[in-house]
């Protein structure tokens, strides 16, 4: 997966030298392929955690079938329907092969650096003693500059 154009600011922050995506993911690629879940990178600028989740617009892609499509029953369908976001069950039913992806995918990534960063303080916060060894208090501090955009001093 591979950028052709981009705005600066996506370049400036989510892509490498390379033109490959910068950044963790908190899941294997197959799970944030799947799921549209979120890309952590660093600021170049500020040294701050940001966080992204990509909303694609498939409007401009044309799936033509290459060879005979299955016929389906309505047990079929039902279990197609049931498992929408599990590409191994309609694997089972639509082969790749048989298939041909025509056209582009545009992706805007939504800066929700903000409601991740307070979900995180959350969560070590409910954790009995996360904050207590030094890493953990450290980890805490961090989420507290991004929080507040503060990437230096004390917060």
């Amino acid at each position: 997966m591979r950028p052709v154009f981009v705005s600066p600011q996506f370049q400036r922050l989510l892509l490498d030298d390379d033109g490959s995506f910068r950044g963790k993911l908190g899941v294997e690629w197959e799970e944030f392929v799947r799921a549209r879940l979120v890309r952590t990178v660093e600021d170049p600028e500020t040294g701050l955690m940001k966080h992204f989740r990509f909303k694609p617009d498939l409007r401009f892609v044309e799936v033509k079938a290459v060879g005979p499509l299955p016929s389906l029953t309505d047990r079929d369908l039902s279990t197609i329907m049931q498992h929408l976001t599990e590409p191994e069950v309609s694997r089972k039913f639509f082969p790749p092969e048989t298939f041909e992806f025509h056209g582009f995918t545009a992706i805007h990534a939504v800066d929700v650096t903000l409601s991740e960063v307070i979900s995180e303080l959350g969560r070590d916060l409910i954790v009995n003693n996360s904050i207590v060894p030094r890493e953990g208090f450290s980890r805490l501090q961090d989420r507290l500059r991004t929080l507040f955009g503060r990437p230096e001093g004390n917060v």
